[in-house]
């Protein structure tokens, strides 16, 4: 999922899927050539967007987009197809079929439109859930939730008391399939003089076969450490991205894309206001393949709150802390979008929205309530008709822990040409 666990994710709420550097070890990553893509106002924009543009031309004669040739996995989400709370009781629905946990906490969502949540408050251990019928498989207790599972669950943790950390595979139904001990730190210097180690962390996304874990050398000694990204492919592991400032990964929905949240300028930081730009990394080699730079509009003290790929274009979902007093609040700013040029989904400053098929949920919350903390109100857009849904959303910047809603930030080119009578 991400290396910030923000349980309602736009795309697949529950998984680790943004950005965070390990508490231990922040600070003091020296950067290779991580500067700023250029950005520049154009005027076109994309269909169902509205606002301020920006180009990136950083790749003359390319498409805008990373082509992967990545077939999409099919998302088998009847619709409504979300995780919401009900006062205390989680609602776990698919289409018609529906399961309801009290005590319950969601976790996210699978493309085959099973969920994954926590069933059983004295006992927190994930299970799959079916819809239709209930927990099927085995219960696993996880340290952290896995990442985003399109075609495996990934999670990584320590494996013995020699401190190894180890990446463990499940398949969709939460069968362990293989364990890999991960490698150590390989720079013996800092090692020695400093006991460095080197720490995996964050979101571990699987796209076509291939699986990259995110890692950092470092000690309370020492923060001066490399940072990397482990490539694993079959029984091949290569370092990739090194220095090179990647703070968070994100697994596209549909297992075609795999994108990178770039900290612009500076050391990484934890909860530092930085700015940071959306790239878009190659599976092939590893490196990245694309730059897409930000909005216009973009201010460093914007956040992400999630991110995908659908089809040739980009999504990123910001928001921005707001502190009032002793208090926070979120505000979002806004799903952008990126065909070659940076465009606002219109009225997505007021409401988040999860496409299935040709469909949405719809989440917004009640200014009334705000302040009560109320979460968000979902609703169900069929056929031009809005029904409200059992349950609501935590108020989070992304969500919150209490639901999970499935599906993709942006509707599928079949989607868009129902939409426009195509």
């Amino acid at each position: 999922m991400s290396d910030v666990t923000h349980p309602v994710n736009s795309l697949m709420p529950g998984f680790h899927t943004g950005p965070t550097i390990p508490s231990r070890y922040r600070g003091g990553m020296r950067v290779m050539g991580a500067g700023r893509t250029r950005r520049a106002a154009v005027s076109a924009c994309l269909l169902l967007v509205t606002t301020g543009c920006s180009t990136v031309a950083d790749f003359v004669g390319d498409e805008a987009v990373l082509e992967t040739g990545i077939e999409p996995v099919p998302l088998d989400f009847d619709g409504p197809t979300y995780m919401a709370l009900d006062g205390r009781t989680l609602v776990v629905r698919n289409g018609v079929a529906e399961q309801s946990f009290p005590g319950g906490t969601a976790v996210g969502w699978l493309p085959d439109g099973n969920a994954l949540a926590v069933v059983d408050p004295r006992r927190p251990q994930t299970r799959v859930i079916d819809p239709a019928s209930g927990p099927v498989g085995p219960a696993r207790s996880f340290w952290e939730n896995p990442s985003r599972g399109i075609t495996q669950l990934n999670t990584v943790g320590l494996a013995d008391n020699r401190g190894r950390q180890v990446l463990r595979t499940y398949d969709l139904t939460l069968r362990l399939v293989d364990k890999i001990v991960l490698p150590p730190i390989d720079d013996l210097e800092a090692a020695v003089d400093y006991e460095a180690v080197r720490n995996y962390f964050g979101a571990v996304p699987t796209i076509d076969g291939v699986t990259f874990v995110k890692w950092h050398d470092g000690s309370e000694l020492y923060e001066d450490g490399d940072y990397g990204v482990l490539r694993i492919e079959g029984n091949d592991m290569e370092n990739v991205l090194l220095n090179a400032n990647i703070v968070g990964q994100y697994l596209s929905a549909d297992g075609t894309g795999l994108l990178g949240l770039r900290q612009s300028t500076g050391d990484p930081c934890g909860g530092c206001v930085v700015e940071q730009d959306i790239v878009e990394i190659d599976p092939a080699t590893g490196e990245i393949g694309r730059e897409y730079a930000v909005p216009d509009d973009y201010d460093r003290s914007w956040r992400v709150g999630a991110m995908d790929k659908v089809g040739d274009r980009v999504a990123v979902r910001y928001y921005q802390t707001i502190e009032n007093g002793s208090q926070f609040t979120y505000e979002q700013r806004g799903t952008w979008v990126y065909d070659g040029e940076w465009t606002m989904v219109e009225g997505s400053e007021d409401e988040l929205t999860w496409w299935q098929g040709e469909d949405r949920v719809v989440a917004r919350v009640d200014e009334t309530e705000r302040r009560r903390g109320d979460g968000f109100d979902i609703f169900w857009l069929h056929d031009g008709e809005e029904t409200p849904l059992r349950g609501e959303l935590g108020f989070y910047p992304a969500g919150g822990p209490e639901g999970a809603v499935a599906g993709q930030l942006l509707p599928s080119e079949p989607a868009m040409s129902a939409a426009s009578g195509a």
